[in-house]
Formats: structure tokens, C-alpha cells, sequence
């Protein structure tokens, strides 16, 4: 009885845990912050620094965290980029033919 009523009580946790993440889902993109790369500096910052390098960039400064290929071949890289007193956005972008 015991047994039964522990596997019942996981079965509902597991449930419940799934039940949440699939309703809540992902953040839909426009509520996302974005950090524009045409910003003064961003992209300079981008094709010059080395993964945690970080620089003053338009109003604010640009942390570089990350930088990798895609399976196609494109090179891509992970930034934070704030300004004083407001939230930091975290931004992936790619390089194409046409730039970042």
C-alpha cells in the first residue's frame, strides 16, 4: 500500500513538472531584448575581440562570450551588451557575405 501510494505521489510530481513546461513554453521573440550589431562598435567589437574580450561599444560595452562554427560552416558569436543602468542582453549572431 505504501509503495503504491509513493509511485502515485512520483507520478503526479513528474506529471505536474511536465505539465508546467510544456504551458509555459518559450519566451515569445518579441519579448525579447535585442542587441543591434549596426550600433557603433558592436560589430568592430565582433570581428576583433577574442572570447572574453570586451570593449566600449555605442553608449555602452560589449563583452564577447563566446565565438563558433556552425555545421554549414558560418562563424558565429555569443555577446552580452549593456549600458550603465540598464539590463545586459545576450545576443548570438552570425557572420554572412552582407556582414554580421
Amino acid at each position: 500500500m505504501v509503495l503504491a501510494a509513493s509511485v502515485a505521489l512520483l507520478a503526479g510530481l513528474v506529471g505536474g513538472i511536465l505539465a508546467t513546461l510544456t504551458v509555459r513554453g518559450p519566451a515569445e521573440p518579441a519579448d525579447q531584448p535585442v542587441a543591434l550589431v549596426d550600433m557603433a562598435g558592436v560589430s568592430d567589437a565582433l570581428g576583433s575581440l577574442a572570447t572574453g574580450g570586451h570593449e566600449a561599444a555605442g553608449d555602452g560595452e560589449i563583452v564577447i562570450i563566446a565565438s563558433f562554427e556552425t555545421g554549414d560552416g558560418d562563424f558565429c558569436g555569443e555577446f552580452e551588451f549593456g549600458t550603465m543602468g540598464d539590463d545586459i542582453v545576450v545576443s548570438v549572431v552570425c557572420r554572412t557575405e552582407d556582414g554580421w
